[in-house]
């Protein structure tokens, strides 16, 4: 797979000097959109390999009380409200 990102206005060629808007509190927004860009790559590079299936399970201390197998795209969420937790096939 491939994943693109784009600084908008740093590196661009025909104005080197626009950063772009200016942000509240110092800087401008090509810096901020470098930084951001710059912390996914890491994140992206730390992933080794594709999951192909994962698994939810349920722990007291070190005892596994239940385990289910799920997609990998699946959306889980936690509402501590409730004490439910929502798993969402994709």
């Amino acid at each position: 797979g491939l994943v693109a990102f784009s600084v908008g206005h740093k590196y661009k060629t025909s104005r080197p000097n626009d950063l772009g808007a200016r942000v509240y509190g110092g800087g401008f927004e090509a810096e901020y959109a470098e930084a951001v860009l710059e912390k996914a790559g890491t994140m992206l590079e730390e992933i080794e390999t594709l999951q192909e299936e994962r698994e939810i399970k349920v722990v007291q201390g070190d005892e596994v009380l239940w385990k289910q197998p799920l997609d990998p795209d699946a959306d889980i969420t936690w509402d501590p409200v409730r004490g439910v937790l929502r798993i969402k096939q994709s």
